[in-house]
């Protein structure tokens, strides 16, 4: 019976999931900027697997490990999932974080981050999963 109901809340909390478009092209430039002052503020040369920063700034295109975007309802590509469990982030999150508006996912667990999460996340009004344990 507890099963059946935590599978019926999964379902009801992720029922727009099914709707989500993934896209490839790049997101406005505020949500770049976000996750460059993450890269930069836990030290992202030495996450596993990095991000090749100086090389693209889409990162929707499939390269930047752990992002993935989808369009909202006007056709924008928009972050919207990030999952950086384990990547050896180390160091604090970023004010910028409150940018990225679309996010459904955060997933930082089992990193090495220190400090406290930053109140701009009170703007992530779509977040359903919220991992920070572990750090």
């Amino acid at each position: 019976m507890l099963l059946s109901l935590i599978v019926y809340w999964w379902l009801a909390v992720h029922a727009d999931a099914a709707n989500v478009t993934n896209c490839y092209s790049p997101p406005p430039s505020q949500e770049v900027e976000a996750l460059l002052a993450l890269y930069g503020s836990t030290s992202g040369a030495g996450w596993v697997p990095s991000w090749p920063v100086s090389n693209s700034t889409n990162c929707c295109d499939g390269s930047w490990s752990g992002v993935t975007c989808a369009e909202d309802t006007s056709g924008i590509c928009h972050v919207d999932s990030l999952d950086l469990a384990g990547y050896r982030l180390t160091g604090t999150l970023p004010m910028a974080l409150g940018n990225l508006s679309y996010l459904s996912s955060f997933a930082v667990s089992q990193n090495y981050l220190v400090g406290t999460i930053p109140p701009s996340i009170c703007e992530w009004s779509q977040v359903s999963i919220l991992e920070v344990n572990d750090n």
